[in-house]
């Protein structure tokens, strides 16, 4: 559905390599976890020296209060480096949902993803949560 790459090459990532990564505002507001899953690694042929990792984001609201995820911004550590992404996940109360997602980097030993989604619960509350994928994590 979206993938990221080197800002205007492909769309999007996701990150984080914590299965219980989440933030929101106190008990009465959705509350998601986030994982990744089927992570995979492949050098591509259009950039010498890249590595693509394609990964499925699970976000799973926890609270039994929907959300709705409208943004993020996605930072490649190493360099310094983000972008802003619009938008439109949700996830009703109680529910997971799958998101393929990936990312490239030139530097998988040292790099460091972060992103941070945004976005508001059923009940009008805001919703942070900040991933972190680091590609060594999965490397063989």
């Amino acid at each position: 559905m979206r993938y990221a790459a080197l800002v205007a090459l492909l769309a999007l990532a996701g990150c984080q390599t914590n299965s219980n990564s989440y933030a929101s505002l106190g008990d009465n507001t959705g509350h998601l976890t986030h994982q990744f899953i089927n992570v995979t690694r492949e050098a591509t042929d259009n950039y010498p020296w890249t590595d693509r990792f394609g990964f499925i984001e699970v976000f799973h609201e926890t609270r039994g209060i929907g959300v709705r995820l409208t943004s993020s911004r996605l930072c490649w550590e190493t360099v310094n480096d983000c972008f802003r992404e619009e938008y439109d996940i949700d996830i009703p109360p109680n529910a997971t949902v799958r998101v393929p997602s990936g990312m490239f980097t030139r530097e998988p030993d040292i790099e460091t993803f972060r992103e941070t989604y945004e976005g508001t619960d059923y009940q009008g509350n805001p919703v942070v949560l900040t991933t972190v994928f680091r590609p060594s994590d999965y490397m063989k």
